[in-house]
């Protein structure tokens, strides 16, 4: 195939641009997308307009430019998916994930507290929560909201926060008791199941796919695994955490301890 689409190019370097194509390496050009189109006999003017579309879409210059600049490199793939999704589901263990963060525990969790990396997350936040109105599950460990980031004053600001958003009806929050660790059936790890809709474009495929990610020194890496050991795993984890309405009420007993 790669001989029909670059017959100029040795097959060492077609084989390498199909394999960085093929991971998400590297772009494509339009004219090198246009023989692909035609090597796979795509000719349906529809399905070539969608195909252009979504490679104008992704190569946009400056994409990366203004407060979104302020995202970390190797975050940045995990930041658009998650912005994509139209459910997330976290787990959390010591730290609020970063959807639910209140900007003074962001302050508080941050080794840089630059106002430029607080409104990224800000920004990203909002396109994920408010904008596209993700369908978003956390499922915390109590840790999350007993491990103190910076002071008593920021963690009850955090602790009401997650009250707050708790009241939304796309926002989902469960706590895992302390008590109820011991329950758990597996090692309760930090993990995020991203599911993208799949549009019904191009044959029989399925309406969403999910996507895992893991965090490994603070760093979302997307695991290679197949998505159902994570959704195991996420099942066995709801079935110790609380419900929502007795995760609020343990969230507001918890405020009260901080005053």
């Amino acid at each position: 195939m790669g001989s029909r689409v670059w017959p100029d190019k040795k097959l060492a370097t077609t084989q390498n641009k199909i394999t960085r194509l093929e991971s998400g390496d590297g772009g494509i050009e339009l004219r090198d997308l246009e023989a692909l189109l035609a090597v796979y006999g795509v000719d349906d003017p529809a399905k070539v307009a969608v195909v252009r579309d979504l490679i104008a879409a992704t190569s946009q210059r400056g994409r990366w430019r203004g407060t979104r600049a302020a995202h970390a490199e190797h975050d940045r793939k995990f930041v658009d998916l998650t912005e994509d999704a139209v459910i997330v589901r976290e787990t959390a263990v010591e730290e609020v994930p970063v959807l639910l963060q209140c900007e003074a525990y962001m302050r508080a969790s941050q080794s840089s507290s630059a106002a430029a990396a607080i409104a990224a997350q800000r920004q990203h936040q909002e396109l994920v929560l408010e904008a596209n109105a993700a369908q978003v599950y956390a499922m915390l460990s109590e840790s999350c909201v007993r491990r103190v980031r910076g002071s008593t004053a920021v963690m009850r600001e955090q602790v009401d926060h997650l009250i707050t958003l708790s009241g939304r009806p796309n926002v989902h929050i469960h706590l895992i008791p302390f008590a109820a660790t011991a329950r758990l059936p597996i090692r309760f790890e930090c993990f995020t199941l991203l599911r993208l809709a799949c549009p019904q474009l191009f044959g029989d495929f399925t309406e969403y796919v999910d996507l895992p990610f893991v965090r490994m020194a603070g760093e979302p890496v997307y695991a290679p695994a197949r998505a159902d050991a994570f959704q195991r795993l996420w099942v066995a984890v709801a079935d110790v955490a609380l419900n929502t309405a007795r995760t609020r009420h343990f969230l507001r007993a918890i405020a009260r301890e901080l005053g």
